[in-house]
């Protein structure tokens, strides 16, 4: 009997840590929960624009307000139109003990779907955004990894006129 009541005693302990916020719903989620919600991903991370497109679902959805606590509006504002009613989706995070976390979101609207990449600090405050996948231009696709060095890479590939593969290459790295 004495080892039942330690182990529930155990399991209500574990049971009691931090709860994750529904994205969609809690507006007044605090930073910590906000964070935690995302799913958790490994790395390398690849994120194609085609793969992009397809809607993850109403379970990974975040509230334009509860995203407006958190993350500056000017971030989404020069990918869409100033009218353009944005759903947000959660795609993951990267965490990285005592320091910075990175959030993946999709930005949707009528005429055009984006990916950013959301950094947040060690005490889950924003500190900086960029975005990794720019729109449905078919004449190009974008491509963003994340290596397990930490890397960001922006890989745009095209058609040149005769035919050939184009592409530019940009690698970032966050610097607190």
């Amino acid at each position: 009997m004495r080892s039942f009541v330690v182990l529930l005693c155990l399991t209500m302990l574990f049971s009691c840590g931090q709860k994750k916020a529904n994205l969609a719903t809690d507006e007044t989620a605090p930073p910590d929960a906000f964070v935690a919600s995302f799913p958790e991903l490994t790395l390398p991370y690849s994120l194609i624009q085609p793969a992009l497109e397809k809607s993850p679902g109403d379970s990974l959805l975040i509230s334009r307000k509860l995203m407006s606590r958190f993350v500056p509006d000017s971030v989404f504002k020069g990918g869409f139109r100033k009218n353009d009613k944005i759903k947000f989706h959660a795609l993951g995070r990267v965490s990285f003990k005592k320091a910075e976390t990175y959030l993946f979101v999709r930005a949707s609207a009528a005429s055009k779907t984006q990916a950013y990449l959301l950094v947040f600090d060690a005490d889950n405050q924003f500190r900086v955004a960029m975005p990794v996948i720019r729109g449905n231009d078919r004449r190009r696709i974008d491509e963003f990894v994340m290596d397990r060095r930490y890397g960001l890479s922006v890989i745009h590939t095209r058609k040149g006129r005769e035919g050939q593969l184009l592409f530019t290459k940009e690698v970032y790295v966050y610097n607190n």
